[in-house]
């Protein structure tokens, strides 16, 4: 963002009024007052809009409603973040509504599991949503403790994984990378077929397993998906009861989720 007006020498006048808004929130002022605030502070310093890097004309309310609205809900998260590890807890949900008007980013991200730190394996973490997006600019979702909302992630979950058919199932699942094609057996729709497999796949494309009875195979999760849990998840809440795997992660993953 580029200051617009006639603003006085020295350091970026935007700068330096974001500097005192965190303190502001910290203080418990709803974000309007923090906008007023902000606004006041830009307009004494000679600000009169913003110019962002496409072209695009703020003027002052507008601009500063967007900082005071997503510096609270930054520092909310973050203040959020700190009680759960304080806590002893290093997972966290998504959560928030899902509309009309949600980007693709959050709809990816709302209901998932996040480990705040990176140390709780298998799961994405708060800085990888970040680095996708969420949080964006006027973003309205935060996260809460996992296990609180244990209900809401399964409700989230079911939502988002669908039955699908073998063609369509193996059209996704072989968009894996080729080092990873050893993981999964290579079945065929005809194979899936002759064997009864229901197969299970994520509204995204970019995850899903299949069902030969009991038996959980063709768990898939693209990469930057994380949607391992999720899988594994839905699976147990369907009906499998065990399953063959190699590798030190995957088994890390289905012993997280209760197979032994």
């Amino acid at each position: 963002m580029v200051p617009v007006g006639h603003p006085q020498r020295g350091a970026c006048p935007a700068i330096v009024a974001l500097e005192t808004i965190r303190g502001d929130i910290v203080g418990f002022q709803t974000w309007k007052q923090v906008a007023k605030a902000y606004r006041e502070k830009l307009a004494e310093k000679g600000v009169t809009g913003f110019k962002d890097a496409a072209g695009r004309d703020w003027d002052l309310r507008r601009y500063t409603e967007m900082v005071a609205r997503t510096t609270t809900r930054e520092v909310m998260i973050q203040g959020t973040a700190n009680r759960l590890l304080e806590h002893g807890h290093d997972l966290a949900v998504i959560i928030g509504g899902v509309g009309s008007n949600t980007c693709e980013v959050c709809k990816a991200w709302v209901g998932r599991t996040v480990s705040l730190t990176g140390k709780t394996q298998g799961y994405p973490t708060l800085d990888d949503a970040r680095a996708e997006g969420f949080m964006h600019p006027n973003c309205t979702h935060n996260i809460a403790t996992a296990m609180t909302f244990e209900g809401e992630i399964a409700k989230a979950v079911s939502q988002k994984i669908r039955d699908a058919e073998p063609e369509e199932f193996i059209r996704n699942r072989d968009k894996l990378p080729a080092d990873l094609w050893s993981f999964l057996s290579p079945y065929t729709a005809e194979d899936y077929k002759a064997a009864n497999v229901r197969l299970r796949m994520h509204e995204s494309g970019t995850g899903g397993y299949g069902l030969k009875g009991n038996e959980l195979i063709s768990v898939f999760s693209l990469p930057g998906a994380h949607l391992g849990d999720s899988l594994v998840k839905d699976a147990v809440a369907n009906g499998a009861k065990r399953l063959d795997c190699l590798g030190e992660d995957l088994v890390n993953l289905y012993k997280r989720n209760g197979f032994k």
